[in-house]
């Protein structure tokens, strides 16, 4: 299958350049472009996927989630540091953490979810998790970042990033 493209303008196909049901994408916005049977031209938009780049083609980037070494963790009380990389100055994020061994529906969030950035060249936030409660000696937690947006003077949480950890307790393992 061969899709149509454009290369060279930022417009929409006329309905004349496309079949019903045919495919056509524009490679300088990259959006998706088809017909329907009553002639009728949509569009599909869709959102560059950033990792560490950020850009004017990358109005939304991905925030990125790492964590300290747990290879020395214990499950009788510790602290998790979760760093968050790639967000965007002025915008609204926050943070849960679940624990996917012990209770999967159990959401804990940080002592300040709110994550802002730490300035603007470096556009990332830290925190920790003080876990003080008995874990089992294998633990798995979910970080989650939600980027809290206005919708028609409403606030709305959108996902934006995930990601796993996995703890094994440097005193219960080995």
């Amino acid at each position: 299958m061969k899709i149509k493209r454009d290369i060279l303008s930022e417009s929409a196909p006329a309905a004349d350049q496309l079949e019903v049901g045919e495919l056509a994408i524009n490679a300088k916005t990259g959006i998706l472009y088809s017909k329907l049977v009553d002639g009728t031209i949509i569009k599909w938009l869709g959102a560059p996927v950033c990792e560490t780049d950020i850009s004017t083609l990358c109005p939304v980037p991905v925030p990125e989630i790492t964590f300290s070494d747990v290879s020395n963790f214990c499950c009788g009380g510790d602290s998790l540091t979760v760093y968050v990389s790639n967000l965007l100055v002025g915008h609204r994020y926050f943070c849960t953490i679940s624990d996917l061994i012990e209770d999967s529906t159990a959401t804990s969030s940080p002592a300040a979810p709110t994550l802002l950035p730490n300035n603007k060249s470096d556009r990332s936030a830290t925190f920790n998790i003080n876990i003080d409660k008995e874990l089992q000696s294998l633990s798995m937690f979910k970080v989650s970042v939600y980027e809290i947006v206005t919708v028609n003077t409403t606030d709305t949480n959108m996902l934006r990033s995930e990601k796993l950890v996995n703890i094994c307790c440097r005193n219960c393992t080995g």
